[in-house]
C-alpha cells in the first residue's frame, strides 16, 4: 500500500495544498499520489465580499444580494438596483 510521506505533504503545501487538504485528497476521496500532490486548489470567487458595502448601503442584505446572482443578475446589478416595495392592498 502508498503512504504520504512527509516529504510528500512537504511538497504539496510548497504548491498550495495544505495537509488537511492532501490527507483527504489521498486517503478518503482515493486520488493517486501524484495528483494529490499536483492538483491547484481550487478558489472560488465571492462577489459578496467586493460589492458588500455599496449592497449593504442599498439595503440589500447578503441572502438577497446571492439570490440575486443565482437568478444570473451580475453582481453590480444585484448589489445596486433598489428593493421593489410592496403597496399594501386597499381594502
Amino acid at each position: 500500500m502508498e503512504y504520504l510521506t512527509d516529504q510528500d505533504y512537504e511538497l504539496a503545501e510548497s504548491r498550495g495544498i495544505s495537509r488537511q487538504n492532501a490527507y483527504l485528497r489521498f486517503y478518503q476521496y482515493g486520488w493517486s499520489k501524484r495528483r494529490t500532490i499536483n492538483t491547484p486548489v481550487k478558489v472560488y470567487a465571492n462577489p459578496w465580499l467586493e460589492w458588500k458595502s455599496i449592497a449593504e448601503s442599498n439595503g440589500i442584505s447578503e441572502r438577497r444580494f446571492r439570490k440575486r446572482v443565482a437568478a444570473k443578475w451580475t453582481p453590480e446589478r444585484a448589489a445596486t438596483e433598489p428593493l421593489r416595495i410592496r403597496s399594501k392592498g386597499v381594502n
